[in-house]
């Protein structure tokens, strides 16, 4: 069995030069494990690094392809090295795999004008669910904004 289906797929995460956009890949459409047809949902955290707490802005939204703008409001307020935050949780949707709904946490810092990915939590699914199962995400189902 091929691990890549079992979990959310995304990978190859890189941040523009100038922190406005976020790419991924697909490992499993990449490698021929799983064929086309993904599309992708992704909700935006301000991350207030001095507090390891995330603020959520704005609403989820949809992405056909695998690259999202980085919303200004995205980026939490620098920390005591002037490093600035943002957290983006990217679900993956398609047909033959809803288990790639549990979504992807990935975390890009502003490091004075120099952007880059700096964290990736990938899911694991749980002792004992059963493939294809959806395990709940509180994350997503908290109000936009919500404090």
């Amino acid at each position: 069995m091929n691990a890549i289906p079992q979990t959310n797929p995304l990978d190859r995460f890189a941040v523009s030069s100038d922190g406005s956009e976020v790419t991924f890949d697909n490992a499993a459409v990449r490698t021929g494990t799983a064929p086309g047809g993904a599309s992708y949902r992704a909700q935006w955290a301000a991350l207030y690094n001095l507090k390891n707490e995330e603020r959520p802005r704005g609403k989820e939204v949809e992405l056909s392809e695998s690259k999202l703008a980085v919303p200004e409001d995205a980026w939490g307020p620098q920390d005591d090295g002037r490093y600035r935050y943002a957290v983006v949780r990217i679900r993956t949707f398609h047909a033959d795999n809803p288990q790639w709904q549990e979504p992807v946490v990935v975390t890009v810092r502003d490091k004075g004008g120099k952007y880059e990915v700096v964290g990736l939590q990938r899911p694991a699914r749980p002792e004992g669910q059963k493939q294809g199962s959806q395990p709940k995400s509180e994350w997503f189902d908290r109000a936009p904004g919500a404090e």
